[in-house]
């Protein structure tokens, strides 16, 4: 009995070193050893069963479980029935030890055995139990460093997509702008020429005073022309009474003369003759009064000086006047006279003259300022 045990384990020995080498290279294998203590003798007095023919039925292999990579669960276990290399040796096994290789494969081989096999189920379910488990549910460390690597490569590409975009409107804006030509040298403007020095004026001399006396006259002209070969000038006269007493019997000479150079002399022979002079309707003034007196004044055209300024003839007109009165028992007289001509500019205090050439739509607003004649000397 010890030799049929001897000869079974050489045997199972030399099938499992029988086994393809291949299997093992990828993962090492679970195998699966049924237990020798199984096999039984038969009597000695008995036949042995002919063995069944090895080739139809397979016999027992070690079963090779081959995990997936993926997580999921592990296909069953596929029994590779080695059928080619074990052919070629089972008739030797059977020659040798005839008894015990018809046990073994009887009770092995479910095909033969009606009744199942607990034995082998419960090995193989050990052995599967066993059996390490695919590292498929753990992720390995390098897909995180590759998911991480393609992350950055994925936002390095979109960072650097998006500063070419902008890079591409910045330039397209700087070619959008239109080219700013160099300025053009633009002569300086010449030089404004600077006001001329404004000649100081002496200021206007105040007008002057008139005469002493207890009568005082203001000379208003109204309007001045040139008809019928005579220059006449329209006028008011006020005359105010200033004394403490009236002036009765009041009386006005005037006349009408040129500006010239002998005009002061002129004014005193005019002053020198009026007393021998008519003169106008009488009239008296009650102290503090003021008495006004219309007239006109008239001269021959051709005996108005007249002045060429640049070929143009003008005149400037003076009014002398001179009043004689009563005043209680005594005879009083005044001597004035006036330079009329149009309302000085603004800002001006001096006469402008009339032009002969605007006699007919007339000369224009009219004024007259008091002249006082130098004394003879």
């Amino acid at each position: 009995m010890t030799v049929f045990k001897l000869r079974a384990t050489s045997a199972l020995t030399l099938f499992l070193l029988a086994f393809p080498a291949a299997g093992q290279n990828s993962r090492q294998p679970v195998i699966v050893t049924p237990p020798v203590g199984d096999f039984n003798l038969p009597p000695s007095g008995q036949t042995p069963a002919p063995p069944p023919t090895p080739a139809p039925s397979p016999t027992p292999t070690p079963l090779t479980i081959q995990p997936l990579p993926t997580a999921t669960a592990s296909p069953p276990a596929v029994a590779r029935p080695a059928a080619t290399r074990p052919a070629a040796r089972a008739p030797d096994a059977a020659a040798a030890v005839p008894a015990p290789s018809a046990s073994r494969t009887a009770s092995a081989t479910p095909a033969v055995v009606s009744e199942p096999a607990p034995a082998v189920e419960s090995d193989l379910s050990t052995n599967i139990a066993a059996a390490p488990e695919p590292a498929g549910e753990a992720v390995p460390v390098w897909i995180w460093a590759a998911l991480g690597g393609g992350l950055l490569l994925v936002l390095g590409v979109a960072a650097g997509w998006l500063l070419g975009r902008r890079r591409r409107a910045a330039a397209e804006e700087v070619e959008a702008v239109e080219p700013v030509s160099a300025p053009v040298a633009v002569p300086p403007p010449p030089p404004t020429p600077s006001p001329p020095a404004r000649v100081q004026t002496p200021p206007a001399a105040a007008p002057a005073p008139p005469p002493e006396g207890m009568l005082v006259t203001e000379l208003r002209p109204l309007r001045a022309a040139i008809r019928d070969g005579l220059v006449t000038l329209d006028f008011e006269l006020f005359i105010q009474n200033r004394g403490t007493e009236s002036a009765d019997n009041i009386r006005a000479v005037m006349a009408l003369m040129g500006a010239n150079a002998q005009q002061d002399e002129h004014i005193a022979g005019f002053h020198a003759s009026a007393r021998m002079t008519t003169g106008s309707e009488p009239f008296s003034i009650a102290p503090g009064g003021v008495f006004m007196l219309n007239g006109q004044v008239s001269l021959p055209d051709g005996q108005m000086p007249a002045v060429n300024v640049q070929g143009k003839p003008m005149f400037v007109p003076i009014v002398p006047v001179a009043l004689r009165w009563y005043a209680g028992l005594s005879i009083k007289t005044l001597r004035d006279a006036f330079m009329v001509g149009t309302v000085p500019a603004p800002g001006g205090d001096k006469l402008g003259p009339l032009w002969v050439e605007r006699a007919a739509s007339g000369f224009g607003p009219l004024a007259a300022k008091r002249y006082v004649p130098k004394p003879p000397g």
